[in-house]
């Protein structure tokens, strides 16, 4: 691929949502569905080698990704974040298989939204040790 399409794709790709933001939206801040709004497709696609990195910034962020480094940016904190909650969300969902259930669990029982303030875990705005 010519380093014009390389670009190209990555224009293509800012400006659409994670594909799977509408299945841990409930779980993360509303500051950071907006950038995964934005920026999510772009975010996964890098880090799946669906695109190839073109700064120094997004080799930092793939070795991130891998757990190499930590996170400096805000992208990259938030990718952790996104990283974290599908894992816990996958692990529930083996759980839930291997109980007998079919389907999937419709709210984990690992996440409860904070009485005061909604957010679930971490995102938790009011700072009270909740869960």
């Amino acid at each position: 691929m010519q380093l014009e399409e390389v670009r190209a794709e990555h224009r293509r790709l800012g400006g659409k949502p994670l594909p799977d933001l509408a299945h841990i939206a409930w779980l993360i801040s509303p500051h950071d569905r907006e950038l995964l709004t934005k920026w999510g497709a772009w975010l996964d696609a890098l880090a799946s080698g669906q695109i190839p990195p073109l700064t120094p910034g997004q080799l930092h962020f793939l070795a991130v990704h891998r757990g190499e480094v930590e996170p400096e940016t805000q992208f990259e904190r938030i990718w952790i974040e996104v990283l974290t909650v599908r894992k816990k969300l996958e692990e529930e969902r083996i759980t839930w298989k291997a109980r007998g259930n079919s389907g999937s669990p419709s709210t984990p029982p690992m996440f409860y939204a904070c009485p005061s303030c909604g957010m679930v875990g971490s995102n938790c705005t009011c700072g009270r040790s909740w869960y």
